[in-house]
């Protein structure tokens, strides 16, 4: 061999690790490129449920407003209404009309936290709907106390909000 020459197998063996480098150079983008649509791929699937867990919790959120909004107007008509504009036991037909359209946005509103509600919220606000109707029941069979069963009502609203805040994730902050 002269001196200055290079040997055939230089060029050969650089051709190779030439080409060896460029499909390793693909293999290592493709693969790259691969786990990089994966990882997107979980973050749109995290922010979807992310987003739908945020819907889901709006919607009860406001079923719970404004099923507490109707408690405490029915409460009002059956209890102190009731009280202030009775006429021989029997209340006057405004309080009558309020207290059925009250009673039917009630069970509208229950329904609808039956089929939106975590099992906690359903059974709470089913609990709080069969007592605050037996407390008024007996309240305005009776003809008297109240002020008792109007306490009794206002409690059993009150655990019933505190019951959607724990569940709804609100607190107070301070």
């Amino acid at each position: 061999m002269l001196t200055g020459q290079v040997s055939v197998w230089v060029p050969i063996v650089v051709g190779l690790i030439g080409v060896a480098g460029v499909v390793a150079g693909q293999l290592v983008n493709g693969w790259r490129e691969r786990r990089g649509e994966e990882t997107r791929w979980r973050r749109e699937q995290q922010r979807d449920a992310r987003q739908d867990r945020l819907a889901w919790r709006e919607k009860r959120l406001r079923i719970a407003v404004e099923f507490l909004v109707t408690l405490s107007v029915w409460r009002e008509l059956t209890v102190d209404t009731w009280q202030e504009t009775r006429k021989d036991g029997r209340p006057s037909d405004q309080t009558r009309s309020g207290l059925h359209e009250s009673t039917t946005r009630m069970s509208e509103q229950l329904a609808e936290i039956k089929l939106i509600g975590t099992e906690r919220i359903r059974a709470a606000a089913t609990e709080t709907v069969d007592a605050l109707l037996a407390t008024s029941a007996a309240t305005r069979k009776s003809l008297g106390g109240f002020d008792e069963a109007s306490r009794r009502l206002s409690a059993a609203v009150g655990e019933l909000r505190e019951t959607f805040r724990a569940e709804l994730g609100i607190t107070e902050e301070r």
